[in-house]
Parts: structure tokens; sequence; C-alpha cells
């Protein structure tokens, strides 16, 4: 009941969509995929099959953080989450 979780799964969808609003803020045009690319990172580490199922069907962040990164259709395959 008390262990952590290894990587939280909120944090870093917190921290991908501040990458992915960073990459749509027009000061920033120059270095937006460098922005995505870094929120796509900070999603991959986090976002694992074993997490997002631990997380159950409250994945509607992580699905927005994808979709905002630009990653095209989510599909978390292997997840309880799928997005079409």
């Amino acid at each position: 009941a008390f262990a952590r979780r290894e990587r939280p799964l909120d944090p870093a969808v917190w921290a991908a969509r501040l990458f992915a609003g960073l990459a749509r803020d027009p000061a920033q045009a120059a270095e937006a995929e460098r922005w995505r690319r870094l929120g796509r990172r900070v999603l991959a580490a986090a976002a694992t099959p074993a997490q997002v199922n631990a997380e159950g069907a409250v994945v509607g962040e992580l699905l927005l953080a994808l979709e905002e990164l630009g990653t095209g259709e989510s599909q978390l395959t292997g997840n309880r989450a799928r997005a079409d």
C-alpha cells in the first residue's frame, strides 16, 4: 500500500505536455522539433505497458500528451487503453 512507483506516470505526462506546449509556442519555433522529441522521450521512458496498466482506465492525460506531441494515432498496444 505504501510502495512508490518507480516512474510515476503523472509527472512524466505533465512534463511531456509542457514540452508539447513549448513546441507550439511561436517564440520557440526554431526549437519545436527538439521540444517534441524531448516530450516523446519522457513518455517513452515512463509510459511502459506495465505502468499504463497500473494506472488502469485513467490515462486521458497520457492520450492528450501523445496527441499534442504529434504521435499520430494513439494506440497503446498491449494495454487496456486504446484510442482510435
